[in-house]
């Protein structure tokens, strides 16, 4: 089995509203041979067909642990996502992919139990390659139609969430 690390990038806080839209999914696949980073975008592919995309991989193969920084956001926002497009199905995809075989290990809530920005624990823990824009960024982007740029926050976030993993002992826990 593999480690997963997994991030989202969207619109909106709330998947429900008028204007939220989920833009991409970035998944950092640690094998033996090292990290691949996949990102499934809604550049070119409906909201929808990414997060089937995603589903699928899962299905293909097992991860475990699978790390986050605030994954519970992520989680939720894919299940509100799916309920605003009318699947339901693929809603109970995600809740079984995270109840089942995954240890989700969100390391933000295991950061001395207080939020802090990924940015703000990076800087604690002296991990560095701060992203050139911070999630805040990303409504901006997108209106700007800055893709490439959302896409390289978010391999950002996935490498320093690695890098959390492999460099300090915020997931010591789960790797028990």
């Amino acid at each position: 089995m593999s480690k997963i690390y997994f991030d989202t990038e969207t619109t909106s806080l709330n998947p429900h509203n008028k204007e939220a839209k989920l833009l991409t999914i970035q998944l950092g696949i640690e094998r033996k041979d090292g990290l691949q980073l996949i990102v499934f975008s809604t550049e070119f592919n409906t909201e929808f067909e990414v997060i089937n995309k995603m589903n699928m991989l899962f299905k293909e193969d097992r991860f475990t642990p699978i790390f986050t920084y605030n994954g519970l956001f992520d989680i939720l926002y894919l299940m509100g996502r799916c309920d605003e497009l009318g699947n339901k199905a693929l809603h109970g995809n995600i809740i079984q992919l995270f109840n089942s075989h995954l240890k989700h290990c969100d390391l933000m809530q295991y950061n001395n139990g207080y939020f802090m920005s990924l940015d703000s624990v990076c800087l604690e823990y002296g991990i560095k390659g701060k992203s050139k824009f911070s999630g805040k960024d990303v409504y901006s982007l997108y209106r700007n139609d800055m893709f490439n740029d959302i896409i390289e926050h978010g391999k950002d976030d996935i490498m320093r969430l690695y890098r959390l993993v492999h460099e300090t002992t915020l997931a010591d826990r789960f790797l028990i």
